[in-house]
């Protein structure tokens, strides 16, 4: 059986991060902790099935979902066009 408990923590700077954290009951004291990336959360594919994957190892699992980026949604329109240009210029060299 597996033991969910969520919780909230803030910083100085008023940023909220929540996280949840699975304990299995047969944990074999091995924790994994997760942080996902900008514009992806723990609950996507990649870092859900890996969740999934290390509970039937036994493994305690920590997710921590945070936004403190103050300007993140700049960051991440930077990261788009970014990827766009290199894109366009790889589509250019073939």
């Amino acid at each position: 059986m597996i033991h969910e408990s969520n919780f909230k923590v803030q910083s100085k700077e008023g940023a909220e991060a929540k996280g949840m954290f699975l304990r299995s009951n047969n944990s074999n004291k091995k924790l994994i902790v997760t942080f996902p990336g900008i514009g992806y959360t723990c609950d996507m594919p990649v870092l859900y099935y890996f969740r999934e994957v290390a509970l039937q190892h036994k493994c305690d699992i920590l997710s921590i979902q945070y936004y403190f980026c103050s300007n993140c949604g700049m960051i991440i329109s930077h990261v788009m066009k970014w990827r766009f240009n290199l894109d366009l210029l790889l589509e250019k060299a073939d």
